[in-house]
This record gives C-alpha cells, structure tokens and sequence, in this order.
C-alpha cells in the first residue's frame, strides 16, 4: 500500500493454482476442499501485509472435471487501518496439457472491508513445466495504476521428500515508487527461497523472502518503512 492512494496489492489467489489431491466429491464431477493456511507473516509479492505479524488463511477451492475451477478466499492483514480482512472469490480454469505441462488461469475480486478503496480485480495464471514455474498476475480498477507482477521459479526435490523452491520477480506498479533522493520508479524486483515438506498431514515451509525496495520506497509502497526488508516466514498448511 502507499499511503495517498491506499493500494493494496492482493496476490491474493496463490493457493489456487495447487491443484489439491485430496479432494472431496459434490456429485459425480465436481470436487471441494477446503484449505487452512498459517503465516508466521502474510507476504504478498515481497510485501508483508500483516505488518510483519501472524496471519490465518482460508480458501473454498472447487474443481469441476471438465477443469472449470472457483473459489473463496480470506486472509486476516493489517495495514495500520481498520480493515483487518481480506476477502474475495475467482473463477477460471486448470488444464493439464501434457503429462509435464500445466496451465492455471483465474479473474477474481478481492476486497477490503472497512476501506473499499483498497478493492481491485485480479487476473492470475501459471504456467508450469516438469519443475520450471512461470506466473503473471495483472492487478486493475484500483486507485493506484495497474501493476503486473511476474515470478520464474523452479523446484529442486532433496531427500526425505523435501523440496527447495527458488524464485526471482519482476514487478511493474507504476510511478509510485520514491527514493530517498526523490527519483521515481516503476518497478522493483523479488526473490525467494523456500524449503517444504509434508509431514503428519500438514505442508509445512520455512520461507526467505526478500525485495529491492528502500526504506523510503517502501514507505511510499506500502505505508510503513520495514514491510520490504528481507525476512523469514514460517507457514503451515492443512488441506482437507
């Protein structure tokens, strides 16, 4: 978020495009499951969106054979503002191409109760190929100008079922960013580290996440100095 026109970038969809495998069935072609999420802090595109605190997670996924896929989504934030929820839903659809090729397209709303001007559409997909990920998120109809966010990831398996995933971003958000030497910016760029593994039921990650914004960008960004400095996030999933 930056302050004078209180963006908010959602991202908010990253569960959807992971396809769970434990589905329970609604009739003979469409599946459900509900998927519980929680963040040691709630980071969306390198930013946290908690403040650097806890966050809990929710998300209505369903799946339909044909590959038409919907759902709800919650996350509690913190911005320094009354809204401490975000939520929304998205339709689209999830096709394997190939036995190593996978295609996930959505187009959701996302709100902000308490401050509507936070509200923006989404569009999100992934391409994913063997172990190579590639994914375009299109922010729009928010206050701030729109923002594309790209990633390019890869999965490294290691032993005992645990896998490391690298990935670098490239981020164009419009003139919002401000140095502290009053130059102005477009973009800015990601990286991440996270290691994961199952174990007991729950998908559990230890996540570092790190961004090339300033203090002073950020501050401008997001509303508060330290929400783009490097950092780890601890996160456990449950899907049932």
């Amino acid at each position: 978020m930056f302050k004078n026109s209180t963006a908010i970038i959602a991202g908010a969809v990253a569960l959807s495009c992971q396809i769970p495998a434990h589905a329970f069935q609604i009739g003979d072609s469409v599946n459900a499951n509900l998927i519980v999420n929680l963040l040691s802090d709630y980071r969306s595109n390198g930013a946290s969106q908690s403040r650097g605190d806890p966050a809990l997670q929710g998300e209505l996924f369903v799946m339909h054979d044909s590959g038409l896929i919907g759902g709800l989504w919650m996350s509690s934030v913190d911005f320094g503002t009354k809204t401490r929820r975000e939520e929304g839903g998205y339709i689209g659809i999830y096709k394997e191409l190939t036995e190593d090729l996978k295609v996930t397209a959505t187009v959701g709303r996302f709100m902000y109760p308490k401050n509507s001007t936070y509200s923006l559409n989404e569009f999100y997909s992934v391409v994913e190929y063997k172990n190579f990920r590639y994914n375009l998120v299109y922010d729009w109809a928010m206050e701030a100008p729109n923002a594309t966010y790209q990633y390019l990831g890869y999965t490294f398996p290691l032993p005992y079922d645990t896998k490391l995933y690298i990935e670098y971003g490239y981020h164009n958000v419009g003139d919002v960013l401000y140095g502290a030497s009053g130059k102005i910016s477009d973009n800015y760029q990601t990286r991440k580290a996270s290691l994961k593994k199952s174990f007991v039921g729950i998908d559990w990650s230890v996540t570092y996440i790190d961004t090339s914004l300033s203090d002073n960008e950020c501050l401008y960004f997001m509303g508060y100095e330290d929400s783009c400095s490097a950092g780890v996030v601890f996160g456990a999933t449950k899907v049932f």
